[in-house]
């Protein structure tokens, strides 16, 4: 997973160097209030567990005024306790192809409307005390928000997501974790790299 993001990073940054307007480094935290377990082979309704926070970091590269690209990795920890005298730790990782437009409402250009699409994919290992089981699987996520240029290189964006993904683990009992419905995402940018700086 880290292997993956530095190479994907990698190649942005490359591409950002010889094509794109401007690249920046951004880090935050994605809110999720629920997420749901189910066994599938018992049947019954879902476990349900909630406040899950998850970390980000990655570049994004803006291609022209209005469009930009990104790469964000994820991670998340949390402590679950499913029912009777069973608890599982998760540790979640994700990576997140993101695409963007911006649309200037100001005259200034500080503030912008952001619309955009996700898909990523998560690999989950649960630690239920008696040994570790994981597993992946892709997801797909609308964006809308809103971001905001502090200085001339630093910017802030919250975006509001509706996503959906589920992961299937194998094992007795097989567990199903579903990560559907939405999303805060609060995202603080940095610009490393601009083309328009350049001799």
């Amino acid at each position: 997973m880290k292997s993956t993001l530095l190479i994907m990073s990698a190649l942005i940054i490359s591409y950002a160097n010889s094509y794109s307007r401007s690249i920046y480094l951004s880090g935050g935290i994605c809110y999720e209030p629920v997420g749901k377990l189910d066994y599938p082979q018992r049947g019954g309704p879902k476990t349900e567990f909630y406040d899950i926070i998850k970390y980000e970091i990655g570049p994004f590269i803006k291609l022209n005024r209005d469009f930009q690209l990104g790469i964000t990795v994820g991670y998340s920890k949390k402590g679950i306790d499913p029912g009777g005298n069973t608890h599982s730790d998760l540790t979640i990782w994700d990576v997140n192809l993101i695409s963007e437009y911006g649309y200037e409402f100001t005259e200034s250009g500080r503030a912008v409307i952001v619309l955009g699409a996700e898909t990523n994919y998560g690999h989950l290992a649960d630690d239920g005390g008696y040994g570790t089981v994981s597993g992946g699987g892709f997801g797909v996520a609308g964006i809308i928000g809103w971001r905001y240029k502090i200085s001339k290189k630093s910017l802030i964006e919250m975006d509001y997501r509706f996503s959906q993904k589920e992961i299937s683990l194998k094992g007795d009992p097989e567990k199903t974790y579903e990560f559907s419905g939405s999303t805060i995402r609060l995202l603080f940018g940095y610009t490393i790299f601009n083309s328009e700086n350049k001799d």
